[in-house]
């Protein structure tokens, strides 16, 4: 298991091509990968699943071919994508789609 936390943070693009296409390659091989960005762009590209946390909860589950960053942009901000309302702490559950 790989755990990698604001991994292209500072990075000029050529080096941060190559660590997106490191990170294919290791869940390819069968490797977890575990991504913590802000980039929603890259996780996008890069993932098959996304757990958007704010304030330390889980506030929403997306299957990354089912969303889109405005989707993730809201609930990361406290806000529900659905509503336009705060989220709270109830509104999702780590592994439940929202």
């Amino acid at each position: 298991m790989f755990l990698l936390d604001e991994q292209t943070a500072g990075i000029n693009i050529g080096v941060k091509t190559d660590i997106l296409l490191l990170m294919r390659e290791l869940a390819a091989a069968g490797k977890a990968v575990i991504v913590v960005s802000s980039e929603f762009e890259e996780l996008l590209a890069v993932s098959e699943r996304i757990v958007v946390m704010h304030d330390g909860k889980c506030v929403a589950t997306r299957r990354t071919q089912e969303t889109s960053e405005h989707e993730l942009i809201l609930p990361a901000g406290g806000r529900n994508a659905g509503r336009g309302a705060p989220t709270h702490a109830g509104d999702a559950t780590a592994g439940e789609p929202t």
